[in-house]
């Protein structure tokens, strides 16, 4: 998790303008096919 203090600090790049930029990176173990 993120603090707000550091979420809203310019230096940090995560607000740009009024909007917030998000990351994730994802990894699927595995899957099903319900069809």
């Amino acid at each position: 998790f993120i603090g707000l203090k550091k979420l809203k600090d310019p230096s940090g790049g995560y607000v740009v303008g009024s909007s917030c930029l998000v990351k994730a990176d994802l990894t699927i173990v595995g899957s099903s096919n319900d069809g």
